[in-house]
């Protein structure tokens, strides 16, 4: 298990490094300067260039920038004039908090939903489920956003679509952004939950007579719940950066909605640290699934 995690940080050390290097360069082909705005001569653009080191060459300010990340140092924005650190806190309890509730919504949600379609022997609310997985793997979250402002927010003023201020903000964003990763989970889980019914040790604990709650938590669920614990990892890297569009929609002042407004404004230092932030939380997140998995089922050895 030590091994394990070890190998495991070192390869999320090795990817974070080239999460750096590929944003760190791709931000910079974007046209223009962060410092362009009306009113700004040219000078004055070169002036702030050269402050902040950007006038540089390019593989100079690239080592100068891994040096700061490994000092603790993000940066400061060009646009706000305040720490990336400083941005990070103000924004993580948002998003953190949307993303945890969107996340145990789903897994729940999605997994009563997948047993239902597993073990419902009516056509009709069948029917009804896979039309709803199918539904939600196809729309797009910011899609749902868009309808759910319209329809309960525009049209019929019953909740509100603005900020994170009241509990009552959380139910449009939480329902946009688990929309899709309901469906997903309750497909996965009716696959594994049917194929799990089929196994031998639940016929031989039916022929023994077995409690049937007994038998679908103990037996049944127990197998078939591991693939879609995998599935958790991936699932909270796109409730991370599927809250982008949403926070943008729904003006929630989280780390999405400062993303999307650096690579706006071409705020470099931004989208360095708010990339490596995310991409820390996503490798930490698979991490700990990893773990989860292997004490769900022992029989699953992290070794490789």
């Amino acid at each position: 298990m030590i091994k394990y995690i070890i190998k495991r940080i070192l390869i999320g050390i090795i990817t974070m490094l080239v999460l750096i290097t590929v944003t760190f360069f791709l931000v910079r082909l974007m046209p223009g300067s962060p410092f362009e705005a009306e009113n700004v001569s040219a000078s004055m653009i070169g002036t702030l260039e050269k402050e902040y080191g950007l006038d540089q060459p390019l593989y100079k300010q690239y080592i100068n920038y891994i040096d700061k990340v490994l000092h603790g140092d993000l940066g400061v924005s060009y646009k706000k004039g305040i720490s990336i650190k400083e941005l990070i806190k103000r924004g993580a309890p948002a998003t953190m908090s949307l993303g945890i509730i969107t996340f145990i919504v789903s897994a729940v949600i999605g997994i009563i939903l997948g047993i239902w379609q597993a073990t419902t022997k009516s056509e009709f609310i069948r029917g009804l489920l896979v039309s709803y997985a199918t539904l939600g793997v196809s729309l797009p979250n910011f899609i749902t956003a868009l309808l759910l402002i319209m329809v309960f927010g525009v049209w019929l003023h019953l909740l509100q679509i603005v900020g994170l201020s009241t509990p009552k903000h959380y139910i449009l964003p939480v329902i946009a952004q688990s929309f899709g990763p309901i469906a997903t989970i309750s497909r996965l889980v009716k696959t594994t939950y049917t194929e799990a019914m089929q196994q031998d040790y639940v016929i031989m604990a039916r022929a023994k007579g077995l409690d049937k709650m007994h038998i679908s938590i103990r037996h049944i669920l127990k197998n078939a719940i591991i693939p879609v614990i995998t599935y958790f990892g991936p699932c909270i890297a796109f409730l991370l950066t599927g809250s982008f569009v949403v926070e943008s929609l729904f003006s929630i002042p989280g780390i999405g909605k400062e993303f999307v407004n650096a690579i706006s404004n071409r705020d470099y230092t931004v989208v360095m640290g708010l990339s490596i932030f995310i991409g820390a939380a996503i490798i930490i997140a698979n991490l700990i699934v990893d773990i989860i998995c292997s004490f769900v089922d022992p029989r699953i050895k992290l070794t490789n």
